[in-house]
This record gives structure tokens, sequence and C-alpha cells, in this order.
């Protein structure tokens, strides 16, 4: 775990990168997510600061179908959305499916899909046991802080005994 970098100061970049990609080709979040064939789900987390970073995978499926999308400005935030260059392709002129070759393209994007949820998977994981590692710190500083106050009160106490004495 970094403890350098907090997790949360990602969510506001994610946030504002999403919000100008959906700007920049002009679609609705749903519709965005079934033109990439991805569950609505991941564009809704990215959102909502859910996912705090773009998958590498989700963001070469971006720039796959709409090459006009700047990929560093995915990871980044900086730049321009846009690829600055006269030979993107308009968003309406890219294709919502991917053609056919015979079903071997298709496969191979389906394995892809599976993929990337396996990973979104393992991300919703890590990030549940980070949480939970962070809940078992607080309780075991919590015992150490009672543990010092039992042992500060056997000490006063040890010293009341030996007065008495």
């Amino acid at each position: 775990m970094k403890d350098n970098v907090r997790q949360d100061e990602f969510i506001p970049v994610t946030r504002n990168i999403i919000k100008n990609v959906l700007e920049a080709v002009g679609m609705t979040a749903p519709k965005f997510a079934e033109a990439l064939g991805i569950n609505y789900q991941r564009i809704f987390d990215l959102q909502r600061g859910r996912t705090k970073k773009f998958n590498p995978n989700i963001a070469a499926l971006i720039c796959e179908k709409f090459p006009q999308i700047n990929k560093s400005y995915l990871f980044t935030g900086e730049g321009s959305v846009l690829v600055e260059t006269e030979d993107a392709v308009p968003v309406e002129h890219v294709p919502a499916e991917p053609a056919s070759d015979g079903g071997g393209l298709a496969e191979i994007s389906a394995l892809l899909h599976r993929l990337v949820d396996m990973l979104d998977q393992v991300n919703e994981r890590s990030a549940r046991l980070t949480d939970f590692e962070r809940q078992l710190n607080e309780r075991e500083a919590a015992l150490n802080a009672r543990e010092l106050d039992i042992e500060q009160r056997e000490d006063e106490l040890g010293m009341a005994d030996k007065k008495t004495v």
C-alpha cells in the first residue's frame, strides 16, 4: 500500500476526464458504453469516483473505437481530449460494431471483454481488501492504545499497593 499517494486524489480528475470525453464524442454515458461494447456500470463507476483511474484495457478500447480521443489524456487529464491531427476519424464515422472476419475478431473481442471484466473484479476486490486493511489497522491502533492505558493503570495500582505496604 502506497502511503504517499492518496487514492481519492484521482476521483475529481477521473470524473472530469470521463465528462470531457463524453462531451467530445457527443454521447451519453449509456450510449458510450454501448458503442464500446461494455457494461454501463464501468462508465458510471468512473463518473461517480468508484473507479479511481482508467483501466488500460478500457483506455485502449476507447481509443480503438474513437481514434480521435487522446490516450494520454485518459490517464493524466492533461492536454487535449482529442488527438490534434488531420488523420483523426470523426465520431460519426466510427463503426459501432467491429467488422466481422468470420468470427475470429468477434471471438478475440469477447475474450478481451471477459479479461477486462475480470480485471475490474480484481480491482474491486483489491479496493475492498485495502479498505479492510485500513479497518484492521484502525482496530489494531485502538487495541494498542487500550493496552497502553491498561499498563499505565497497572503501574499506578502497583505504586498504590507499594505505598500501602
